[in-house]
């Protein structure tokens, strides 16, 4: 499931289990071109979320933003 969120946040696994502090996936762990890459603020209020092609509700991108501040904060 991390995994998923990782893809589609288009960051690493590491990164959102707090064991890097580099957000950006390098060519050693997938990402072939640092110039592709799209960045989103997730606090955006126009930003639409989705999973499998189904957009999310308010309530899971709020989760997922609690779940990343959590995590975030337990880096400190």
């Amino acid at each position: 499931m991390l995994s998923l969120i990782a893809d589609a946040l288009d960051t690493t696994v590491e990164y959102l289990q707090g064991k890097t502090d580099n957000a950006l996936k390098t060519s050693h762990n997938g990402s072939d071109d640092r110039d592709d890459k799209k960045y989103v603020d997730l606090n955006d209020d126009e930003l639409i979320m989705s999973f499998e092609g189904k957009e999310l509700s308010e309530d899971y991108k709020q989760a997922i933003i609690a779940m990343l501040k959590t995590m975030r904060e337990g880096k400190k």
